[in-house]
């Protein structure tokens, strides 16, 4: 009919994101910087998500980086990983010392993190597990590629 709305799975959600690079040589502090950053654009509202790229000392000390993360955002789900560089803002790092940040509030809406690893299945092939089947819940494999 004509006027009428389609009938959708979509929900309006208001997401507010803050992003942060932090190139201070200890982790704890440059995690904890790029944190509270990030943490402004969010406008009090609690972090749902972080994504976290760390280099140089912050690869040393994961749990340093780690604790002051979850010291400034306290985020719900956290992922991240080491990088040779990171990028945050308008500025990329490509050697030293960096952490970049991005914290996100999901308005309603949820993130949830999952390990995904490749299976190898012979020499040279393997498959991606670990996956989330977004439409049964349950955790699934990729097709093997060479």
């Amino acid at each position: 009919m004509a006027g009428l709305p389609r009938p959708t799975i979509v929900t309006l959600v208001s997401v507010l994101v803050g992003t942060a690079l932090s190139t201070a040589p200890d982790p704890r502090d440059g995690a904890v910087r790029a944190a509270a950053e990030a943490a402004e654009a969010l406008s009090g509202r609690a972090c749902d998500i972080a994504v976290v790229f760390a280099s140089g000392a912050h690869l040393a000390s994961p749990e340093a980086t780690l604790e002051g993360i979850h010291e400034e955002l306290a985020p719900i789900e956290l992922v991240g990983c080491g990088a040779a560089g990171v990028i945050g803002g308008v500025r990329e790092i490509e050697q030293g010392t960096a952490v970049s940040v991005w914290a996100a509030a999901l308005g309603g809406g949820e993130a949830s993190t999952f390990h995904a690893v490749i299976e190898e299945l012979e020499e040279g092939v393997g498959a991606l597990a670990g996956m989330p089947d977004l439409e049964a819940g349950r955790a699934r494999s990729c097709s093997p590629t060479r």
